[in-house]
């Protein structure tokens, strides 16, 4: 145990492989978990439009590039 690991709140799940996280299906979690998924992809979604921008002539182009996500694997 570190010094610091008192006050420190961080969490960190270490998995070596794939084959260590065993997966739930979406269908599968209760209606909490289901809603906080549902908020956070619709936040990611706005975020990502963002990105881009109509011309004067309606044509949509992209202003920046699209916000990378950190997944495990």
């Amino acid at each position: 145990m570190f010094w610091h690991a008192w006050w420190d709140p961080t969490i960190i799940m270490v998995a070596y492989n794939n084959n260590d996280i065993l997966m739930v299906p979406y269908k599968d979690l209760p209606d909490g978990d289901k809603d906080v998924i549902r908020k956070g992809i619709e936040e990611f979604q706005i975020k990502c439009l963002l990105s881009y921008t109509k011309t004067c002539d309606n044509t949509i182009v992209q202003k920046y590039p699209l916000l990378r996500v950190l997944l495990h694997g």
